[in-house]
């Protein structure tokens, strides 16, 4: 249909005359007349000035005080487009007066009235069809002009017009449009319209403020539904009007709806409002607090960033970038959990939501994820890992004390050697300070480890006992965990020393120097060691052992001085009184308990033949070593100390008597064994001269102890090597067998040792082969070691003071072993405190106090 066609059903253009062809672009819009587009107020030109009227009388109420009806955005649509069922209808024909057409694509301000006519006209009245015709009724006041205010809507301008109330708000009202008129500025303002329109503008303007007023005043005096009533008035007055005024009555009425717990229609009015003025700051607050309440996170970030550019403060600024952050990662959440509904083990979605819930802050909900990301996990070793990341969550960020530690359990369950795991759970009981629990969590770890990881349960058996010790005040249970610990790591000498503390402490004082005896031979240099065992055996009145404490802490150069008055009160100034020789159970009680007895046997049974051996190959250089006989000294007419004191210990050792030579020319020598037959040594001017009656007696019995039996071969295979292939010798005597191995070194050895030995000798070395073949082992080494020892026992059991071992051990030379005089001298210090040597000390008589 053309557009004059249509304009002509509906009553034509008016008198300007435009149902032609050429109807100007600027009375339609999207192709439908101007006055079809009222309802979206778009207000686009129709002249700029009109005036509807009606054609005939409406069968319902009209009349009444002549009030301001607004802008009418739809009274000119066909019937059909207002069909609604209801009480009150208007039938007649609505007509229109206006003026010029607006210039091309401008967009003025549509002015428009409605005229009624009399509620009582007759039939012959005729709706006035021209200017003229209009203001001689309204002159005669026949009928009534209407000015339209341009920002209510349609609805509002017929229930004014009508006279409508608020019941009829479901009900039909049907208008017909007839004929209108359109007037130019001259005619329209003949016929005195501005003064109608202003006076409906002004009546409209006073209503509102006054409707606002009462508004503010009733919600001041916090008369919600009052002021709710108020605010709506104010808002059907407004109708349309898109103003910051109508923005912020909408928001008013947004914040008392939301104040009664009517958060949808609180919703929709701030929707309104924003739609009137998109940046109103009121509006976005409001919205956006309903938006997070909903849980319309989307929402909620959207509004708030369109909120930020008009927030002054730096800090409101701030706030609502951090909202904004929070409502984001709300939102990313609840999708990625709507994804799980249908993928709900996804690892890539997990991890994405537990990125989430760890950027927002809500730790225990981190936690819940991660446990469930390592419950997806098969392989032990990688789910304890992401256990052990769950626990740590729970615990460093959750504040989760309680499910951290289960976590950690269950990676230790999966994996005991997992990293950082048990550690993490000692951690949260010591923080937590209950030590009960972190003493119980070492035995569910020491029970999962077993045997596996020896280090680890050491260290944990002494934490363990430190716990009970220091936190828990339980001596009982501190030495059954160190007790365990010293099985499991016997030379652990800070373990011993531990437990023979607690031993001390509940009154175990005999248990308690036997640890620390073990502890001292396992750390000789510890003074700690020595000063304890000092402190035990005053408590038991031991003065023998006290002293010889006292001695080996001076020995160390760590005596105080109380150890230092108690060391000089005993120490020796001459040769102690021995009230016994040493026999052969002395001899065994100075040899260490890991003896190689079976080697030593063998050598005892070819001593004899491996000396003339030696004397058949070397006897004659040797003879020419021997000193001239003026140097040999009488012990029993001699004046020289050191000749003197050799000749006191041969007797005290229980060893044969020596030819005692003196070479005081020689500065280099000491003391040497001579290679005679007979037993003979040489003393040099380091013994000679400027020694003490201590150092002498050490020296004796440090030299003279090889000359027990299987000893004096020592002197003649002085290294390592001679000693084993004389050995191997000896072996092949007693097994023929063993003969095919040797090399050609042993064979001869063997066939020379052959020539000496006598049938008992033999039948010796045989049952000493036998233990060794038992043994599985020939331990040359070990016996050189264990001899050097037992000369060093014996050396401070005759001198009685441990303080002169290491200074004589190294003007002595070098034994075979291979050690030094230094560790020699250590060694020593143990076996000085020891149990054992005080009773030699003791049976000899010469034990102090």
């Amino acid at each position: 249909m053309r557009r004059c066609d249509r304009a002509r059903r509906t009553g034509g253009w008016g008198a300007r005359g435009v149902c032609d062809d050429t109807v100007p672009e600027e009375l339609l819009v999207d192709g439908i007349p101007a006055y079809d587009r009222c309802a979206e107020g778009l207000g686009r030109a129709v002249g700029d000035r009109v005036v509807w009227g009606s054609a005939e009388t409406p069968p319902c109420r009209t009349g009444g005080r002549e009030a301001p009806v607004g802008r009418a955005p739809s009274c000119l649509r066909s019937p059909r487009q207002h069909e609604r069922h209801g009480r009150f209808s208007f039938q007649g024909r609505l007509f229109a007066c206006g003026g010029l057409p607006a210039p091309r694509y401008a967009d003025p301000v549509m002015r428009a009235a409605l005229y009624f006519p009399p509620n009582d006209h007759s039939s012959e009245f005729t709706p006035p069809l021209t200017p003229e015709a209009l203001r001689r009724m309204l002159d005669e006041k026949v009928g009534r002009l209407l000015p339209v205010s341009e920002h209510l809507s349609f609805e509002q301008v017929i229930r004014e017009a009508l006279q409508l109330g608020s019941g009829a708000a479901t009900s039909t009202v049907l208008l017909y449009a007839g004929p209108h008129l359109a007037f130019d500025e001259t005619t329209a303002r003949e016929l005195g319209l501005d003064d109608h329109f202003e006076m409906a503008t002004q009546y409209v303007a006073e209503e509102v403020e006054q409707t606002l007023a009462d508004a503010f005043d009733r919600a001041a005096h916090d008369d919600v539904a009052g002021a709710t009533r108020s605010y709506r008035a104010a808002d059907a007055l407004l109708g349309n009007e898109s103003s910051a005024r109508h923005a912020l009555v909408l928001v008013s009425l947004g914040d008392l709806e939301r104040q009664q717990g009517r958060t949808r229609e609180a919703a929709l009015l701030l929707d309104r409002a924003l739609a009137i003025a998109p940046d109103h700051i009121g509006a976005l607050r409001g919205r956006a607090a309903l938006a997070r309440e909903m849980g319309e996170s989307v929402v909620a970030a959207a509004l708030l960033h369109r909120l930020v550019p008009h927030l002054d403060a730096e800090a409101e600024r701030l706030d609502a970038l951090s909202l904004i952050a929070s409502e984001s990662l709300r939102a990313a959440r609840d999708a990625i959990l709507q994804a799980l509904t249908w993928r709900p083990n996804d690892r890539a979605l997990l991890e994405r939501l537990r990125a989430a819930h760890e950027a927002a802050g809500s730790w225990s909900e981190a936690v819940d994820v991660s446990v469930r990301i390592a419950e997806g996990i098969g392989a032990p070793k990688e789910r304890a890992r992401a256990l052990v990341q769950a626990a740590r969550l729970a615990s460093e960020k959750a504040g989760n004390r309680r499910v951290a530690i289960a976590l950690y359990e269950a990676a230790i369950e999966d994996d005991p050697s997992v990293s950082g795991a048990f550690e993490a759970i000692e951690a949260e009981f010591i923080q937590a300070e209950d030590f009960v629990g972190v003493t119980r969590a070492y035995e569910r770890q020491l029970e999962r480890l077993a045997s596996a990881d020896a280090d680890a349960r050491v260290e944990l058996l002494r934490k363990l006992a430190l716990t009970h010790r220091d936190r828990l005040a339980d001596p009982e249970r501190a030495i059954s965990a160190l007790d365990r610990l010293v099985l499991e790591r016997p030379q652990d000498a800070d373990a011993r020393i531990q437990l023979a503390a607690l031993l001390h402490e509940t009154d175990q004082i005999a248990l308690a120097t036997r640890v620390l005896e073990i502890a001292a031979e396992l750390a000789p240099d510890r003074p700690e060691t020595y000063r304890s065992l000092l402190t035990l055996l005053d408590r038991v009145g031991d003065a023998d052992r006290a002293y010889n404490a006292s001695a080996v802490l001076v020995a160390l150069g760590e005596a105080d001085i109380n150890e230092q008055l108690r060391y000089a009160q005993y120490a020796p100034e001459s040769l102690v009184h021995v009230g016994a020789v040493m026999d052969d159970d002395v001899w065994d009680q100075l040899t260490l308990p890991q003896h190689p007895r079976s080697v030593h046997e063998l050598m005892v049974a070819v001593e004899g033949a491996a000396l003339a051996t030696w004397f058949d190959e070397h006897g004659s250089r040797a003879r020419g070593s021997v000193p001239p006989p003026n140097a040999r000294q009488d012990p029993n007419r001699t004046t020289i100390l050191a000749v003197k004191t050799f000749h006191w210990a041969s007797r005290v050792l229980g060893v044969p008597e020596h030819a005692i030579y003196a070479s005081p020319e020689n500065p280099r020598l000491t003391v040497a064994t001579l290679p005679t037959s007979a037993p003979a040594l040489v003393l040099g001017r380091a013994a000679l001269t400027g020694r003490s009656v201590t150092e002498l007696a050490f020296m004796a019995g440090h030299h003279l102890a090889f000359s027990r039996p299987g000893c004096r071969l020592l002197a003649f295979y002085p290294d390592l090597d001679s000693l084993r292939t004389l050995a191997r010798a000896a072996a092949a005597i007693g097994h023929p067998e063993l003969g095919a191995s040797l090399d050609d070194n042993a064979r001869a050895m063997q066939n020379r040792l052959a020539k000496y030995l006598d049938p008992a000798q033999r039948e010796r070395a045989r049952e000493a082969v036998d233990r060794l073949l038992v043994e599985g082992k020939v331990e040359v080494g070990g016996w050189l070691r264990s001899i050097e020892t037992m000369a060093c026992r014996a050396a401070l059991l005759i001198s009685g003071d441990v303080t002169v071992a290491a200074g004589v051990l190294a003007i002595t030379g070098a034994p075979p072993d291979g050690r030094s005089a230094r560790e020699r001298g250590r060694q020593l210090l143990p076996f000085a405190v020891s149990q054992s040597h005080s009773a030699l000390r003791h049976l000899l008589g010469i034990a102090v106090g």
